[in-house]
This record gives C-alpha cells, structure tokens and sequence, in this order.
C-alpha cells in the first residue's frame, strides 16, 4: 500500500476493469471461483466490484432491487463471496463505510469478519471439508447416520459417475 489516501470505488460491472480485476483474484490464494469476472457476469444478472486503489483489493457486490431498495444478496450456485487481495485493518474500515453507503441491505456469506458489521447481515455457517486427505481419514469425521446412509446408497447400487448425459439430467 502507498502512503497516499487510499481510494475506494464502487463500480458497475461494465465498468470494471476485466483484467485488472481478474489479476487480483488469481493472485490470492484464498480466492475462489465466485469472485472471478466471468463468473460473477455469468451468474449475477447485477453486480457491482468494490475497488481498492488500482485493484489492490477487491469485493463483488451481486444486487437485486427489491421495493426499489438496493440489496446486497448471494447469488445461486454461490457459496460465499470473499475480499480478494490484500489490505489493512484501517482499509477494511473505510470499505464498511462505502458498502454501507452503497446499501444498508446485506446477505452475504463469507469469512471476512469485517463484513459482519452491517446492520442487517445474516450471519450463517458455512462447512467446510477437506478433501486432499485419503477416504478413510475423511470417513472418521462422518457421523453415525451419515455411515448409515452410505451404507445404504451402496447396498441399493447408487455410484458416483462423470458420463451422465446432460439432456438426461435436465429431464429428470
């Protein structure tokens, strides 16, 4: 960060910088695929980037009007929205007061701490399972009636498979 005044922008999504914006996300190793260009303009039909500087940092902000006031909402097939890129204490501050500028009216999930401040912010949890370990690990931490249920799909010959026909899923 530069010693000048930071600047915090909200900009629509036309008006983000593709490039700039998608450098930042790729270059944090806690994003995830939600924040990423393409995906937020596929997936959100509004979303606004929340900018730090040249794109030190950033934050989707998917909105719907409802009542004619603006919400900051998640997506379908989002699991939770994160900043992206690096930044200070003091900086998450004055981002809070630009989100609360922007709208008062926030259902995110996510882990930034800073982001539970808003008045009307729903907090929910959100499960998280690692899955770079091998089966047997991960099957200890399942509970008895998930067990239960495994056995169950296995003794009625459900299978995981890649080969599904997509025409086949939609009609189901």
């Amino acid at each position: 960060m530069s010693a000048s005044k930071t600047e915090i922008r909200i900009l629509t999504s036309s008006d983000v910088d593709r490039n700039k914006w998608d450098t930042c996300v790729l270059s944090d190793r806690r994003a995830l695929i939600y924040t990423q260009y393409w995906y937020l303009d596929c997936m959100a039909e509004r979303w606004y980037g929340l900018v730090v500087n040249d794109y030190e940092s950033v934050l989707a902000l998917p909105v719907k009007i409802i009542a004619g006031l603006k919400c900051v909402y998640l997506p379908a097939f989002f699991q939770r929205l994160e900043l992206a890129g690096a930044t200070s204490e003091a900086i998450k501050r004055e981002m809070q007061v630009k989100i609360d500028s922007f709208s008062r009216l926030i259902t995110l999930n996510t882990a930034d701490e800073f982001l539970f401040k808003f008045p009307f912010e729903k907090r929910r949890t959100n499960y998280i399972l690692n899955i770079n370990r091998p089966y047997a690990e991960i099957e200890t931490e399942f509970t008895r009636e998930c067990k239960k249920n495994i056995r169950k799909a296995v003794n009625r010959n459900c299978y995981f498979t890649e080969d599904v026909n997509v025409h086949d899923v939609i009609t189901f």
